[in-house]
């Protein structure tokens, strides 16, 4: 089962297209040296655990955490770990020096050129994301890819300068320009995102979401949840319990797949639009891309 660790919920950006602000309702901070001690416990003990830790989660920004290289260094050495990943918009990255430790790679958010950086992003610091992003990658020591959000035509982009030297360090292949995206259940509208940009158009229900179950979230004051969001139905237990993880987890999502077998969805799944099925068939995939582009279709004739 995969991981993912928040050790923030701290952000360094506002961004237009996040849902953070008004469905994280918790309070801002980091992770306390006591939750993330524990953790490491927990961790040494999990016998099911993907190799690859994930610092990221769905609200805030590793980078915002001053302790980000020690805390690297501790997860790798529990046993059965090799490395971190991590997803961050790269504005604080220069307060870290992350050089030989191991990471096994890092995904980057931006966007190109100022004035949508400061529309999309909330950030004046467009300069200094691009220049960190650039040097991270120039080194060529860790595996990165580059997650671009930003207006249609997406040609106009390609002839910038500083998409020239993503391009030149990073490689073409591992640049995706973002073309669909999560309305956080409704919570952002089409004039937070970039122009010419879409919502995902999310297939019919039928098997239990992949969120569910393949995942394991530990949030930043010790609770321990599956899903994709913090919220109390995918609370499965606490990291100060006296039970290891496989034994938090296993009941818990054994009932929200009974109860997605019935119909009976969780509340932040009923009106998700990023359910992704945990296993697609080849028969199921043509069908659902097809029922996709339709739709696309039908909409763009009435815009």
């Amino acid at each position: 089962m995969k991981i993912s660790l928040e050790i923030t919920n701290v952000c360094s950006a506002s961004c237009r297209f996040c849902g953070r602000t008004k469905l994280d309702l918790r309070p801002k901070g980091h992770m306390s040296d006591e939750v993330f001690e524990r953790f490491l416990c927990l961790l040494a003990d999990y016998n099911d655990k993907e190799p690859v830790v994930a610092l990221s989660t769905h609200f805030g920004d590793v980078t915002c955490h001053p302790d980000l290289a020690n805390i690297i260094k501790l997860i790798a050495r529990v046993r059965g770990v090799s490395g971190v990943s991590f997803f961050t918009n790269g504005i604080l990255l220069d307060k870290h020096d992350l050089a030989g430790l191991p990471i096994h790679h890092v995904d980057f958010s931006t966007s190109i050129g100022y004035e949508q950086y400061e529309r999309l992003y909330g950030s004046g610091e467009y300069n200094r994301a691009m220049t960190n992003i650039i040097v991270f990658l120039s080194q060529k020591t860790i595996p990165a890819k580059v997650l671009l959000r930003v207006d249609k035509p997406f040609d106009t982009v390609k002839n910038h300068p500083n998409y020239k030297y993503l391009e030149q360090w990073a490689g073409r292949k591992n640049i995706k320009f973002l073309t669909e995206w999560d309305d956080f259940q409704g919570v952002i509208r089409q004039k937070d995102l970039p122009i010419g940009a879409s919502f995902w158009l999310p297939p019919p229900k039928s098997g239990i979401c992949r969120h569910l179950g393949r995942r394991l979230l530990v949030w930043k004051d010790g609770e321990v949840g599956v899903g994709c969001r913090p919220h109390k139905e995918f609370i499965v237990g606490n990291v100060f319990e006296h039970l290891p993880l496989q034994h938090m987890v296993y009941g818990p999502v054994q009932r929200i797949r009974n109860d997605w077998e019935e119909g009976k969805y969780p509340a932040p799944c009923v009106d998700c639009i990023s359910y992704q099925p945990n296993k697609l068939s080849l028969k199921y995939r043509i069908k659902s891309n097809y029922q996709r582009v339709k739709a696309m279709v039908l909409r763009r004739a009435f815009i």
